[in-house]
C-alpha cells in the first residue's frame, strides 16, 4: 500500500498590470514528499473563472477518484479573480484555502467598490480559521478535518507541500525562475 494520502494544491502565476492572462499550476502529491502529476492552465487577470478552471482541472484529473483534499492559496487568483465556493463546492472533495495573512478589510472594501458584480461571491466566502501562523478557510470538510490534512501535507512552515510547490512552479514558469516564499 502507497504511503500518504493523495491532494492537489494550486498557486497562480505573477502577472504585470494590463495583463488579460496568468497561468495556474496545480501539483498532484501523495504525503508531503511525492509528486505524482502536474497540471496547468490560464485564468483571467480580475476575472471570473478561477474556480470554474480549478474544478475542471481537478474533476478531469485521472487521479481525481483518490483526491482526498483540494488545496489553493489564497481565496483570490489573479489579482481580483475571486473563488467561488459554491463552484469549488462541486468538486466534491474537501477544498481548502491556505495563506499567510488574512484579506484585509482594505481588500474586501476594494472588490466591493470596484468590482460590484463580484459581491455574491465575496458573500459565499466561508469563514477563515487561523492556524498556527497561518490561516484558510475550508469547504465540505469540518474545521478539525480541514486541520489534520494541512497538517498532513505540510512539511515545513505553514503551507501544504502541493501549494508551495505549485507556487515554485508557477512562478518559475512566468518568470523562468521561482522565489522562495508561497
Amino acid at each position: 500500500m502507497k504511503k500518504g494520502i493523495k491532494t492537489i494544491g494550486f498557486d497562480d502565476g505573477p502577472f504585470v498590470k494590463g495583463q488579460e492572462k496568468t497561468v495556474i499550476v496545480g501539483v498532484i502529491m501523495r504525503g508531503n514528499d511525492y509528486v505524482e502529476g502536474i497540471v496547468r492552465d490560464w485564468i483571467t487577470v480580475d476575472g471570473s473563472d478561477s474556480a470554474e478552471k480549478i474544478k475542471t482541472l481537478v474533476k478531469n484529473s485521472r487521479h481525481y477518484n483518490q483526491l482526498k483534499a483540494v488545496f489553493i492559496h489564497g481565496s483570490t487568483m489573479g489579482g481580483f479573480n475571486l473563488l467561488d465556493f459554491r463552484e469549488l463546492k462541486k468538486i466534491r472533495k474537501p477544498v481548502i484555502t491556505v495563506l499567510r495573512k488574512k484579506p484585509s478589510e482594505k481588500a474586501v472594501k476594494a472588490v466591493k467598490k470596484y468590482f460590484k458584480e463580484k459581491e455574491k461571491i465575496v458573500q459565499s466566502q466561508p469563514e477563515f480559521f487561523k492556524y498556527k501562523q497561518a490561516y484558510f478557510q475550508a469547504i465540505n470538510v469540518e474545521k478539525q478535518k480541514a486541520i489534520e490534512l494541512i497538517e498532513k501535507t505540510t512539511r515545513m512552515g505553514n503551507i501544504p507541500e502541493p501549494v508551495r510547490l505549485a507556487h515554485l512552479i508557477a512562478t518559475a514558469y512566468v518568470k523562468g525562475e521561482s522565489n522562495a516564499r508561497a
